[in-house]
């Protein structure tokens, strides 16, 4: 299956970025429209990050780009669905497996090196780890008691976390959470 990285805009200089503006819909099931604009890093608008969990999944789901399909993951499409805002509202977002041409080894080695800073001038840090089942909602719920306090955890919903930028001046308590996601849900063993 061809993942159509043609639709991607060429980036113009090694400073710049793709965003993605993620169109309202009205409902959760209605397919995923983008829009995608290349940015300098320098000076990007207002964006949010994404951090998700890559896997073993092959990119076999659709979203509509302006004249154009790209395909994506069905966790990626999940997290996509869950963010998407009303219709007539969207939103800008950063999405290493879109905005980044998979297929294109030299542009790859070039946005990694600056994944630190793009996700450092982001506005906001949503965090899937996947949808959600029972003990995952089980957890989340007993995780808010703790993680309230913090502040940094704006929301936390079928296993979105919205996190202030690393630029807030809780920074450090920010790190901390994501510390305690990593650790609890990434290295524990009864995830393998």
């Amino acid at each position: 299956m061809d993942r159509t990285y043609n639709a991607l805009p060429k980036l113009p200089n090694q400073r710049s970025i793709r965003l993605i503006k993620l169109h309202g819909a009205a409902n959760r099931d209605d397919e995923i429209y983008i829009d995608l604009a290349t940015v300098s890093l320098e000076n990007p608008p207002s964006y949010e990050v994404l951090s998700y969990t890559w896997g073993d999944q092959i990119p076999d789901q659709v979203v509509y780009t302006g004249g154009g399909k790209l395909y994506i993951t069905k966790n990626v499409q999940a997290v996509m669905k869950e963010l998407r805002l009303k219709p007539g509202k969207s939103r800008y977002l950063w999405i290493d497996a879109i905005c980044i041409n998979q297929d294109d080894i030299a542009e790859k080695n070039s946005q990694v090196a600056m994944m630190a800073e793009i996700y450092k001038k982001a506005t906001r840090v949503n965090i899937w780890l996947g949808e959600s089942n029972q003990l995952s909602r089980s957890i989340f719920m007993s995780s808010r008691l703790f993680t309230l306090p913090l502040a940094p955890v704006l929301w936390i919903e079928r296993k979105i976390l919205y996190l202030d930028s690393p630029t807030d001046s809780r920074s450090r308590k920010t790190s901390f959470v994501c510390d305690m996601v990593h650790t609890c849900f990434f290295s524990a063993s009864i995830w393998t």
